[in-house]
């Protein structure tokens, strides 16, 4: 009949068609972040995790909703293709931290409200006790954020911060840090702003700037 392919034409374009799919499958350990860098820890660990560091540093409320995700941080492959313009710099990913991924977790002491999907930063950090945590590859933390009172409690002035406790869980030593002049705006009120310079202990050739603020200790 016209129209039809011998049938060695369609067997040799099958063949074609079974090899392409196995080699982009391949291939896929090349060209996808999930497979140059998985997770190491699944979301159920890490959300654990947040919740514990989060009481670690004082903050027991009881959390009426929560929510999650995980970000891919496009800047950070910027930083690698700047940094390092070898044809296997995308190796880095298999084994250097903090990788790609930012885990994101939020529990607010009212329910979420949105139009649209809950994000890390979707609804707003409004409500006094929303607390946002945002830790690196591994679990420790890389930003945390409460949402601060529109009043002041008078029994709180006076006081300061321990900034010892965030260093700790953070995996890193605040004696090994040196103050510095802060240069980053903090978002909500505060009444202390603290900043440090020093080095990641898991990578030395790293330099770290640290920002810390708080308002009525909160």
């Amino acid at each position: 009949m016209e129209g039809l392919l011998k049938p060695a034409i369609g067997i040799a374009l099958l063949a074609v068609f079974v090899v392409t799919i196995l080699l982009a499958s391949w291939l896929t350990k090349y060209s996808f972040v999930y497979r140059l860098t998985p997770l190491n820890q699944s979301p159920e660990i890490l959300r654990g995790r947040a919740r514990e560091v989060i009481a670690r540093l004082g903050y027991t409320d009881p959390a009426v909703d929560t929510a999650d995700g995980i970000i891919l941080r496009d800047n950070y492959f910027h930083y690698l293709e700047a940094r390092d313009k070898s044809a296997t710099r995308w190796e880095r990913l298999r084994t250097e931290t903090p990788g790609p991924y930012r885990f994101w977790y939020r529990q607010s002491p009212r329910y979420f409200i949105s139009n649209s999907e809950l994000a890390v930063d979707n609804p707003a950090l409004d409500v006094v006790r929303d607390d946002q945590f945002v830790p690196r590859h591994g679990g420790t933390p890389a930003l945390l954020r409460r949402g601060a009172s529109a009043t002041r409690d008078s029994e709180a002035q006076g006081t300061q911060a321990d900034w010892s406790v965030a260093f700790r869980e953070a995996g890193l030593d605040i004696a090994k840090f040196q103050t510095a002049a802060s240069t980053w705006i903090p978002l909500h009120a505060y009444d202390e702003r603290a900043a440090w310079d020093g080095v990641d202990p898991r990578r030395p050739d790293n330099k770290v700037h640290v920002e810390a603020a708080s308002f009525q200790e909160s």
